[in-house]
């Protein structure tokens, strides 16, 4: 029970920084590119984690080498193509709209972890996510459902509904990391592999003409998401999966979008909708519903 608790008072402080990456990277849409965005983010994470995890890194080389096609799925798709694809989308979408896109999560992580790593769903996980889809879908429409029939979609949302897609891979799959190496040591691994992954569109999107301004409020911004959302809360994260099940520990990205919306409108000025309102009272019905104390669904042998 402890550890349990402890798990989930890290899981709320781990929302409460992405919720903050997001409105940061509304912020500096307009004069910082997404690629660059990214690429800098991973490049200040994988400098905080190099002291802490050198030694065990280089004790593990060979079980990276056995496992590279998991470390490839979580740093290319997982955290390299996230990240980019998440700054693109806040350049044509609101922040709120953005962290209310990430209740997709709890909708495809119990059914990728079930292929993936045998984790059953649980009937009141069920209802969390039919009532969080019911919420998510109020949101994209913005309240109205004509707009499924014209796709009339901003840019933005679609896109981060693709950013959702990779994380929730990353989220089924981290559970499958190997017991040989420890979680500190497998996330600079992975956290390495998305700055190496990142560093050649960096360099294209440089050439292009959008690069990035070192600026001290893009240095910060960038310092900013890649200690605390990715550094620090990929640490935390991690070790909830181990504690808690892929499926349990992703109905918590239901509170991203609480946080996020009121950091966006204390910080940035956004105004909040009554489909706003709505999407987020069901995805707060959703995860009461999921996270439940309940009888508990064995895994597949």
């Amino acid at each position: 029970m402890e550890r349990t608790g402890l798990a989930v008072a890290l899981l709320v402080a781990c929302t409460v920084t992405w919720g903050s990456n997001v409105v940061v990277g509304r912020a500096v849409s307009e004069d910082v590119p997404p690629v660059g965005l990214a690429f800098w983010r991973n490049v200040c994470a994988l400098l905080v984690l190099l002291p802490f995890v050198a030694r065990e890194y280089r004790a593990s080389l060979a079980v990276v080498r056995d496992h590279w096609r998991l470390v490839a799925t979580m740093g290319v798709v997982g955290t390299a193509l996230f990240n980019a694809v998440v700054y693109w989308a806040l350049e044509t979408t609101t922040a709120i709209n953005a962290a209310l896109m990430m209740s997709l999560v709890p909708v495809v992580v119990p059914a990728m972890a079930y292929f993936l790593v045998d984790e059953r769903l649980s009937a009141r996980q069920g209802l969390g996510i039919a009532l969080s889809l019911v919420g998510v879908s109020f949101v994209i429409t913005r309240g109205d459902f004509d707009v499924l029939r014209s796709l009339a979609f901003v840019r933005g949302d679609l896109l981060m509904a693709v950013a959702m897609f990779c994380w929730c891979l990353y989220s089924a799959v981290v559970k499958r990391k190997p017991q040989a190496i420890g979680s500190d040591a497998f996330l600079g691994v992975v956290v390495g592999v998305a700055t190496a992954t990142l560093l050649p569109v960096y360099l294209w999107e440089t050439a292009s003409g959008r690069p990035f301004p070192f600026t001290a409020e893009s240095l910060g911004a960038a310092a900013y998401v890649g200690v605390f959302p990715t550094a620090l809360a990929l640490l935390v994260f991690n070790r909830a999966v181990l504690i808690l099940g892929a499926n349990r520990t992703a109905l918590y990205n239901h509170l991203v979008p609480i946080f996020a919306t009121l950091l966006a409108i204390l910080f940035l000025g956004e105004r909040l909708a009554l489909f706003h309102v709505v999407g987020a009272a069901l995805i707060a019905a959703g995860l009461a519903a999921g996270t439940a104390s309940g009888p508990r669904t064995p895994a597949r042998a």
